[in-house]
């Protein structure tokens, strides 16, 4: 290796390198300048000992994809080793096959954990794992998290596949995979499509510290979303995302959001009027003043009732606190 830089395919399935195998590469990744891209080690007798000195020597390689299928000597603390390479910021890792294996329900979660904010990884495999219907929740929660508008928007975009399961219709993740696969590169539509599917109500108390930048936006991109709708509708129905296709549902989220804002941040919209108020009544009354005896008697009568609109006003914005 350390003669071809250029090397960037290694295939060692089924060799049994074991652990010390595993040191022997990782002294070879560390110390060539090797540009390896793709690595095969399925069926290589690996243990936990051997992926964590192979793991530390990846964590500055441009791998793209890392195959370690039935290596079932590797327990759960292993695969957090393996884990921390879809955590790296400057992780290029497009598939990780690691199939065959006992990662179980424990394992499911730290990889599902590892996930949640990678934007390379697009194929997980990590079938016939003994993960249960119960250790497949984490991923629906990764792929689109129903807990908030803001959570679903920041949900994993980027994964399409994580096994046999990706085939099965039944299977519950499987239109998220899908409508990730499909806007391949183009995360704008699958978040906006999750959140329409998701939700049917957008919380805005979240976002009133943006007082009134947030209203306008919120606004634009409902009318994005409306024009956007009749383009995604043949594939969402597809995906069985029924709910989305309904045209009217962003015209009542628009509405309610609408609503919701002016109901919960009244302040917002009749402070600015009533200080705008006094600004103006204030100005007239200088102004009254200002031109003396040319008003005659008029000049008290008009200045009374500035005051006193003024000081309604002034009652109002006090009521209101």
């Amino acid at each position: 290796m350390s003669m071809h830089p250029q090397l960037v395919r290694l295939d060692l399935a089924y060799n049994n390198i074991g652990r010390y195998g595993c040191t022997a590469l990782a002294t070879l990744l560390q110390c060539t300048n090797t540009q390896l891209q793709k690595l095969n080690l399925f069926n290589g007798g690996i243990d936990n000992k051997g992926v964590e000195v192979l793991i530390n020597a990846l964590t500055s390689n441009s791998l793209i994809e890392l195959d370690l299928g039935y290596n079932r000597s590797i327990t759960v603390s292993g695969w957090k080793k393996v884990a921390t390479l879809l955590e790296l910021p400057n992780s290029k890792l497009e598939a990780l096959l690691i199939q065959n294996n006992s990662i179980g329900d424990e394992g499911a979660l730290v990889f599902a954990k590892a996930l949640a904010n990678n934007s390379t990884l697009k194929t997980l495999e990590i079938h016939r794992c003994g993960i249960s219907d119960e250790g497949w929740a984490p991923f629906s929660r990764l792929l689109c998290d129903t807990i908030s508008v803001n959570n679903t928007y920041l949900s994993n975009h980027t994964l399409e596949h994580v096994g046999h399961k990706t085939n099965d219709d039944d299977f519950y993740i499987n239109k998220y995979l899908m409508l990730n696969s499909k806007y391949r590169g183009n995360k704008e539509p699958v978040a906006m499509i999750k959140i329409l599917y998701a939700h049917s109500h957008f919380n805005m108390v979240p976002f009133f510290e943006w007082e009134f930048k947030v209203l306008p936006l919120m606004i634009k991109w409902f009318a994005n979303a409306s024009k956007r709708v009749t383009m995604y509708e043949q594939e969402v129905r597809r995906l069985r995302l029924s709910v989305v296709h309904d045209r009217n549902k962003v015209s009542k989220m628009k509405l309610s959001v609408i609503y919701d804002f002016i109901k919960d941040l009244p302040m917002l919209y009749i402070e600015p009027v009533t200080r705008q108020e006094l600004t103006d009544y204030t100005a007239l009354e200088e102004q009254i003043q200002a031109e003396g005896g040319q008003m005659g008697g008029d000049q008290e009568v008009r200045l009374e009732k500035v005051r006193q609109l003024k000081a309604r006003a002034i009652m109002r914005r006090l009521g209101m606190k």
